[in-house]
């Protein structure tokens, strides 16, 4: 299947019984910031959710969902983003504040956690941003003071854009790794609960 929205739809019209708790999406809804694509792929992914009776979708940006060449916007890479409709990229405004004030926001259930993590908060500041992702050393601050006032949880996700170490193994290259990474793996490891980090940008799992 050529469209992956549309396949994945009639893989789950024809088998109802796949189900899920959560969807992730891990950025990229579009393509060098094109709103419409952006608004597509939101759309779609609301709809898949639907379709997986999940609970939650949960998302993060990507490089290409920020207009940090300000091709569709003067000045501001997030604003379409911050317009989407349903929200985005929580359904409620304080975490959605959290999240672009923070750079980070979490959701919890009784068993499990949530970290939404943009690393591509600072694309559209200056141009040497727009080639990789960053965790700031205010966010990995906030981050372990978060984790040093929460109870641990049986699971524990991570989601993120860009990869916190870097990928060599396919000659993919290595300057668009996500800058402070591995402060950001160690602070993690140093948790009382086990964490599973899953990221985007890098076409390599």
């Amino acid at each position: 299947e050529k469209n992956p929205f549309a396949g994945l739809t009639t893989l789950l019209q024809a088998q109802s019984e796949l189900k899920t708790q959560c969807l992730l999406c891990l950025g990229d809804l579009g393509d060098k910031a094109r709103p419409g694509g952006i608004k597509y792929a939101w759309e779609r992914l609301h709809t898949l959710k639907g379709l997986l009776q999940a609970d939650h979708l949960f998302v993060t940006s990507g490089n290409h969902d920020c207009d940090s060449r300000h091709v569709f916007a003067n000045f501001d890479a997030k604003g379409f983003l911050q317009s989407l409709s349903p929200p985005y990229p929580f359904p409620d405004e304080l975490r959605n504040d959290r999240y672009w004030a923070r750079h980070f926001a979490v959701h919890e259930e009784s068993d499990y956690r949530i970290v939404c993590l943009n690393s591509a908060a600072y694309h559209g500041n200056a141009p040497v941003e727009i080639e990789h992702g960053r965790v700031s050393e205010a966010t990995l601050a906030r981050l372990k003071q978060y984790l040093g006032s929460s109870a641990p949880k049986r699971v524990n996700i991570l989601i993120c854009h860009h990869h916190p170490q870097p990928h060599s193994e396919l000659g993919l290259g290595e300057s668009d790794t996500m800058k402070s990474g591995q402060l950001l793996l160690d602070l993690l490891a140093a948790d009382d609960s086990a964490w599973i980090v899953i990221h985007g940008h890098k076409h390599h799992p």
